[in-house]
């Protein structure tokens, strides 16, 4: 928890001399309180990372560096910001085979980057899950025309927030790395880079549950993971079919049970 004085966020120290047995326990020495928040975006990218091919954000400092001149104008724009926030994709997610050929196109990298910083703003996972209480919370990125859109699954025991941007739904799998001038996000797949088909989409994202729930019946959402054909689908997401049950509840509920069928045709209306 954070105040006036000391930014919200998880605090990194490094361990100078490990594993000193005493009796009760082991002790390790770390070279800074963890209270203390002694680094900016930009430094916790490059000091923490470019030097540790096994480093959480190895790959995503070197897709920057990668980018050259647009790259450093890149992290110049963090350095600058009094307060940003940062959803840093984890080395795993470019991992992916799609990225290779759009890696070599340094305009659409350059837009894919910047789809992952929030200037302007310092935003914590208790803040976003706050404000997307009422409604669905968006933000804008530093991309034009692009925005970071936010969903919350909350349990007894855990909460997962995930992330979509440019068409891509990421999950947070580390959060609130503080910084001194922002927040890091550690996600786990580049936004920006459509790489699933529709029905990949529909599974994976929590937002379209209902949707994809309703496409299962009578086999309509087969046709959605075909390659060759191209779709547009208009989907409502759960907070539509929850305001429609509202307005039109036995309607509804109707389109929802499995002995009526006209669901099918219904969905075909969408595509």
């Amino acid at each position: 928890m954070g105040d006036n004085r000391h930014p919200t966020g998880v605090v990194f120290a490094e361990i100078v001399k490990a594993n000193i047995p005493v009796q009760n326990g082991v002790i390790h020495l770390i070279h800074k309180p963890l209270m203390i928040v002694d680094f900016t975006v930009k430094q916790f990218i490059e000091y923490k990372y470019k030097d540790k091919e096994d480093g959480i954000l190895s790959k995503f400092y070197w897709a920057i560096q990668d980018l050259g001149d647009a790259g450093q104008e890149f992290l110049r724009t963090i350095e600058r910001s009094n307060e940003v926030t940062l959803f840093a994709p984890n080395n795993a997610a470019w991992d992916d085979a799609n990225l290779k050929n759009v890696m070599q196109d340094r305009q659409r990298m350059k837009e894919i980057l910047d789809t992952h910083l929030v200037p302007g703003q310092s935003l914590s996972v208790d803040n976003i899950i706050s404000r997307n209480r009422k409604q669905l919370f968006r933000v804008p990125t530093l991309a034009k025309r692009r925005n970071l859109y936010f969903n919350v699954l909350a349990t007894k025991t855990e909460r997962i927030l995930t992330v979509e941007g440019g068409g891509v739904n990421a999950t947070v799998v580390q959060e609130n790395f503080a910084a001194t001038n922002g927040i890091i996000h550690i996600i786990d797949r580049v936004l920006g880079v459509p790489y699933v088909t529709i029905l990949e989409k529909l599974k994976t994202d929590p937002l379209l549950n209902d949707t994809f729930f309703l496409g299962s019946r009578q086999g309509f959402n087969s046709q959605l993971n075909k390659t060759d054909k191209k779709f547009t689908y208009f989907v409502p997401r759960n907070k539509a079919w929850s305001d429609a049950k509202i307005s039109l509840p036995s309607v509804i509920k109707k389109l929802f049970m499995p002995q009526f069928t006209y669901h099918r045709g219904f969905l075909d209306l969408l595509v």
